[in-house]
């Protein structure tokens, strides 16, 4: 079924989870510090095959001071909630999960519209004008391919007749 256990990373409780979990979820965050490397890479031969490990390195949630619980959901993304206990009854408390949000990185957004804008205007322009050119280029081939297709010849042939002195043109075109 499906279930959540959270437990504190000593490392008998990281032995024992690894052999079982199907996805082992850290999220260790001690601020002004590294975070420790609690999972070592002997701990990945305990694990079963097709178990994953999520490391969240990055503060990108809101932070709190109550305990964390992360769920993944049926499209394989990760909440995160906030446990707040509410009640103890006998030693059993209750909890109101709280849903955390991601903070969100701004900036930067317009820029790449502006860009993404300008490449699709420039692009129609390039089309445009290497259609214009190729619409071109190809009506001077097949004007020029028939008229080699049909024979037509214009010839121009000057005539020079000194003793007379005449100076002269013949034009003549055959088809």
């Amino acid at each position: 079924g499906s279930r959540v256990t959270t437990l504190y990373s000593t490392d008998s409780n990281i032995e024992m989870m690894l052999r079982d979990c199907d996805i082992l979820i850290g999220a260790v965050l001690i601020p002004g510090q590294a975070a420790p490397r609690l999972v070592r890479r002997d701990h990945l031969a305990l694990m079963r095959a097709g178990a994953a490990i999520v490391d969240e390195k990055h503060n990108e949630w809101k932070k709190t001071d109550l305990e964390i619980v992360g769920v993944t959901g049926a499209n394989e993304t990760v909440e995160r909630y906030e446990k707040i206990p509410i009640e103890e009854e006998g030693g059993v408390f209750t909890y109101r999960l709280n849903k955390l949000d991601r903070k969100t990185k701004g900036g930067g957004g317009i820029a790449f519209i502006v860009v993404g804008a300008g490449l699709v205007v420039g692009q129609v322009l390039h089309d445009w004008i290497q259609g214009t050119k190729t619409i071109q280029r190809k009506r001077d081939a097949v004007r020029y391919k028939y008229g080699q297709l049909a024979g037509y010849k214009l010839s121009l042939a000057p005539n020079a007749d000194l003793e007379r002195r005449h100076l002269g043109a013949q034009l003549s075109m055959r088809f």
